[in-house]
């Protein structure tokens, strides 16, 4: 125990490990608004089990829209132009 408490003492903390779980800044505020489409019956008619989640990523401080067809295992992700 004394040799690890020294070891921190001499190196600091485990960098690596602090940046793998500290965060940058405060939480994203979520969107509140919806804005909600019908979905045509033609779509329904074949697919009424089918989830889609949808997200923004972050690749280089670019950002891309990530949908996920749950059910059917469909993953697309799309730059997003602005």
């Amino acid at each position: 125990m004394d040799d690890a408490r020294h070891a921190v003492t001499i190196y600091g903390p485990d960098i690596p490990k602090l940046k793998g779980t500290t965060t940058t800044g405060p939480p994203v505020a979520h969107v509140t608004d919806q804005n909600l489409k019908e979905v045509p019956q033609s779509i329904l008619l074949y697919n009424s089990s089918v989830t889609l989640a949808i997200d923004f990523v972050y690749v280089n401080k670019i950002p891309f829209l990530t949908t996920i067809a749950r059910n059917i295992g469909w993953r697309t992700i799309a730059p997003v132009p602005n």
